[in-house]
Parts: C-alpha cells; sequence; structure tokens
C-alpha cells in the first residue's frame, strides 16, 4: 500500500509539475509573443515614418530638378538676349560709322567751295 501510495503520489506530482510547467511555458510564450507584436509594431511605425520622409525627399527633389529646368530655360532666354544686342550693337556700330562717314564726307564738300 505504501508503494502504491508513493506511486500514486509520484504521478501526481509529475503532472502537477507538467501542468505548472505548462503555465510557466506558456506565460513565456505569451511574453514572446507580446515581444514580437511589439517589435512588429515598432517596425512597421518606423517604416511609416521613413515611406514619408522618403516621399518628403522625391518631393523636393521633383521640385529641385523643375528649378534646374526653369533655370535653364531662363538661361537659355538670356544667351539669346545677348546675342540679340550683341548683333543689334554690330548693327548700330556700323550704322555710326556710316554716319560719321557721310558726316565727314558732307564736311569735306561744304568746306570744299570756300577753299577755291
Amino acid at each position: 500500500m505504501k508503494i502504491r501510495t508513493g506511486i500514486l503520489l509520484s504521478t501526481v506530482m509529475v503532472i502537477a509539475i507538467g501542468c505548472s510547467s505548462d503555465g510557466v511555458a506558456d506565460k513565456d510564450m505569451k511574453r514572446t509573443q507580446d515581444r514580437l507584436a511589439m517589435q512588429l509594431s515598432d517596425s512597421q511605425n518606423e517604416r511609416s515614418t521613413l515611406k514619408t520622409q522618403l516621399d518628403r525627399t522625391n518631393a523636393e527633389l521633383a521640385e529641385a530638378k523643375k528649378g534646374s529646368a526653369d533655370s535653364s530655360q531662363a538661361i537659355a532666354q538670356l544667351k539669346k538676349q545677348v546675342q540679340d544686342l550683341e548683333q543689334t550693337n554690330t548693327t548700330l556700330t556700323s550704322q555710326i560709322e556710316k554716319l560719321r562717314t557721310d558726316l565727314a564726307n558732307a564736311t569735306v564738300a561744304r568746306t570744299a567751295p570756300l577753299n577755291k
């Protein structure tokens, strides 16, 4: 009878230890799951933040490219204006030289009859 009681007590203790071990294991598993869920949430938040920063940076890049294109167009227009002004300056210089020559010829022509 003592042997049966000993075996019965041993069996009950093994079952009790197994049940309590399952409770500890369940708590550890739950704690691990909670940690993983928090890490997943943190990772998703960080991903969202980084995506927002990426979108903002891409928008700034697009704006900079647009500004660069606008500047390039403005530079091209200014170069065209400079060329037009240089051509106008050359034309006016030629006209001035022609007028000086005509004035000199007219002065010579007017003073020539006086010298005779």
